[in-house]
């Protein structure tokens, strides 16, 4: 199926799950994709996702070295454009983590449960989506040695957050 974020083609109450990675920032209009989630998502049901996050490294990264824009300031709907360039990689941090009294407001059956803030050296040397991988296949599994070990500072050095929103009764 093929279908618009804003406009989910299921009925009430029917979904247990939405897994989503690399989504949330492209929708034109997030609170009509959340309103339609909070719709169709059963009580218990889940929105599970992967995005980019804000940080100290990643907004210089998206800032400056990305090809998608990044602007923390910015409302969460986003201006008409092409469909790769419309995007904002701040959008899923400015919802969850600056708006998050917002968000609740709007959304008072969604509880969100989790947001933790991931490593990006695997992402980022593996060459994302976007680019060829920088390192060889074998070394891979040391770049996740170091990920681990710095793990304590992914509030400051993190690329993405995974995040986890459940429907709840109310």
């Amino acid at each position: 199926m093929c279908f618009s974020a804003e406009d989910l083609p299921f009925q009430d109450e029917t979904l247990s799950t939405i897994l989503m990675v690399n989504v949330l920032h492209h929708i034109p209009n997030p609170e009509n994709f959340f309103s339609e989630a909070q719709r169709c998502l059963k009580p218990g049901g889940k929105i599970l996702f992967i995005e980019p996050t804000r940080t100290l490294l990643s907004r210089f990264f998206y800032k400056k070295i990305h090809h998608e824009p990044f602007d923390d300031k910015a409302s969460w709907q986003l201006q008409p454009g092409s469909p790769m360039s419309n995007s904002n990689q701040a959008t899923p941090w400015m919802i969850l983590k600056r708006d998050e009294k917002k968000f609740d407001a709007l959304f008072p059956k969604l509880l969100r449960i989790k947001y933790k803030v991931l490593m990006p050296f695997n992402n980022v040397l593996s060459g994302g989506l976007s680019w060829q991988p920088l390192l060889p296949l074998w070394m891979y599994s040391a770049v996740r040695f170091f990920e681990r070990i710095l793990s304590p500072f992914s509030s400051i050095i993190g690329f993405f957050a995974f995040a986890e929103i459940v429907k709840i009764e109310k």
